[in-house]
């Protein structure tokens, strides 16, 4: 049921109490987000994350996560406000909120499904669409006993310190500016599994991090 009267809030930046009651909201709109996803954005920009909140109540009533990762880079890390709020406005004060903190910075995002893309796209303007694909996994953890798991030359191994550096420079090397403090989050978050793929000359070859999701898992 949607709420009539529009309710008196402020945006406020997020705080680490808070992120119990965030994902409430995540589940409450389906939102398939990493469980620990503000435990890592927070350490990469304090600042970045903003929600919505009931000046009367206390309750949170929307989320949105602008993070700046360089001086001339940001990304939205997350975006809804709760069923029962939306038509009041609330949405778009929050993302007025990130889009300010974010200033003229280029913004990149990841709609996790088709209608916030359309979202992201007509109503916000984002047109920029890349030819390149990123290809996202989730469901069920189910390793299969048949998966290939030795390569002669590779080894497969949890990422450390020891390699961690290794890995945030190979990531570099990929998305073209260093996600060092993102990296080294998820790789630590709790509920995750991680490897990376070294061959005998310790250079890596490629990572992955499975992450713990408000709904099942991702990779």
């Amino acid at each position: 049921m949607s709420v009539i009267t529009k309710p008196n809030y402020i945006v406020r930046c997020i705080r680490p109490l808070d992120f119990e009651e965030v994902r409430d909201i995540w589940t409450a709109t389906g939102f398939a987000i990493h469980k620990y996803a503000n435990d890592v954005m927070i350490k990469a920009d304090p600042k970045g994350i903003f929600v919505a909140e009931d000046t009367d109540t206390g309750k949170l009533l929307g989320y949105v996560a602008a993070v700046n990762l360089t001086d001339d880079f940001s990304f939205i890390g997350g975006y809804c406000v709760r069923p029962e709020y939306r038509g009041h406005g609330i949405g778009q004060s929050i993302w007025n909120t990130g889009m300010a903190h974010m200033g003229d910075r280029n913004v990149g995002e990841f709609a996790f499904t088709y209608k916030m893309f359309e979202i992201y796209r007509d109503f916000h303007n984002f047109k920029c669409i890349p030819d390149r694909h990123a290809v996202h996994f989730r469901g069920p953890y189910e390793p299969s006993k048949d998966i290939i798991d030795k390569i002669d030359g590779i080894s497969l191994v949890p990422i450390n310190e020891t390699n961690l550096r290794a890995v945030i420079e190979y990531d570099k090397d990929m998305y073209g500016f260093d996600r060092g403090v993102y990296i080294k989050g998820l790789s630590k978050s709790p509920e995750s599994v991680n490897l990376v793929a070294i061959n005998e000359k310790n250079q890596v070859l490629g990572y992955c991090i499975v992450l713990a999701l408000t709904f099942g898992v991702t990779g």
